[in-house]
């Protein structure tokens, strides 16, 4: 029997190819050697009854369905690093479900390693816990169809914690994976995330096209008051000179991204792609007084826009200066890609132009009133 010391509260796990000597582990250390097999050491831990183990990682190995299984029972765990490859399709689904037992009830942070999303999706939809605030899933190589990551989008909203979850990090293959066609996430996939009402940081990058359009902005802008860290970039078009791909044209606007100002009253970071041209019905603040339109709030500093189209830089700038005031870096994916100036450098000097009008302005108004209030 393994013996662990009854102190031992976090659990890192890195198997090695052969042991039979247990003196040779030492137990003492954060880091176990188990190389009679992850498997057997769990086992060894339930069976000693280590229930304030709160926190298991393993690296440069991977869980079984089995051992998983007898994690999910752990009381206390708070912390799950895990890297798991299914190459079965059979397996991918977490199989152990135990009637009455809730699995992986005490969770807070997870991140899952993993070529296949949809066993991703399986794992996080039998966790119990009320309390999982930060969920992290990537597969590093092998981008994930769009289909696979709908369903961790799914899996993630309907989970126990979803009201509490405040932190979703996802990452689908390299951005330069290069597997056409590219996986494409609709405004359809995202809208179930809408149940997350304490979010504060959503990434979904990679090799992947998000989609989000003018409605869905307008819902998820609502339902996420508290979001701070919003990234959905495309990858870019081109590498090394030449033309790889030919992303869709986005269908989220300049009034989607309204949206965002308007609602997100902690937005500080938006990576994103969206048409910057001015649309029908759209008014240029320099020309319209704006009476219908609620003040933004967003602080956003940092807005990336990769390689967002747009036709007319300063009336993209005029009211942008409106709706982003606080703006200070404006990153596009045009430049460092064709190595010439792009609109979106001639947008960053015409949107300093606007922003010191309108406060300017703002000023001349202030002075106005309270002359007239004297």
């Amino acid at each position: 029997m393994l013996s662990l010391p009854n102190s031992f509260r976090a659990m890192t796990v890195s198997p090695i190819p052969t042991f039979e000597d247990e003196d040779k582990m030492d137990t003492h250390t954060e880091e176990l050697d188990a190389a009679a097999g992850v498997e057997a050491l769990l086992h060894a831990v339930f069976s000693e009854s280590y229930s304030d183990v709160v926190s298991f990682s393993v690296f440069h190995g991977e869980l079984s369905p089995e051992m998983l299984a007898i994690l999910a029972r752990f009381p206390s765990l708070q912390e799950l690093s895990v890297t798991a490859d299914i190459w079965n399709a059979d397996e991918s689904i977490f199989p152990y479900v135990y009637a009455g037992v809730g699995l992986f009830p005490a969770l807070r942070q997870v991140r899952i390693t993993t070529n296949c999303f949809p066993w991703a999706a399986s794992l996080i939809g039998v966790m119990s816990s009320t309390t999982l605030t930060r969920i992290r899933i990537e597969t590093p190589v092998c981008p994930a169809n769009a289909s696979a990551i709908a369903a961790v989008l799914r899996a993630v909203a309907r989970s126990p914690s979803a009201t509490a979850i405040s932190e979703l990090r996802i990452s689908s293959g390299r951005s330069d994976s290069l597997l056409l066609p590219i996986p494409i996430v609709t405004s359809d996939m995202l809208l179930p995330l809408a149940a997350l009402r304490a979010l504060q940081t959503f990434q979904l990058r990679g090799w992947v096209v998000t989609r989000l359009h003018d409605g869905g902005a307008g819902v998820l802008s609502r339902a996420w008051p508290h979001i701070r860290h919003l990234s959905l970039p495309t990858p870019p078009s081109h590498w090394g000179g030449a033309l790889q791909f030919r992303a869709p044209s986005p269908h989220l606007t300049l009034v989607g991204l309204t949206s965002f100002a308007q609602h997100c009253a902690h937005l500080v970071d938006l990576e994103l792609s969206f048409d910057a041209r001015l649309a029908p019905g759209v008014a240029v603040p320099a020309q319209a007084p704006y009476a219908s339109m609620k003040r933004p709030v967003a602080p956003v500093a940092f807005l990336d826009v990769g390689e967002s189209p747009i036709k007319d830089a300063e009336a993209a700038a005029s009211y942008l200066s409106f709706v982003l005031p606080h703006l200070q870096i404006v990153q596009n994916s045009y430049s460092c890609v064709h190595g010439r100036e792009h609109k979106w450098d001639a947008f960053e000097r015409a949107y300093e132009g606007f922003v010191k009008a309108r406060k300017e302005h703002a000023g001349e108004l202030q002075e106005e009133e309270v002359s007239d209030a004297s």
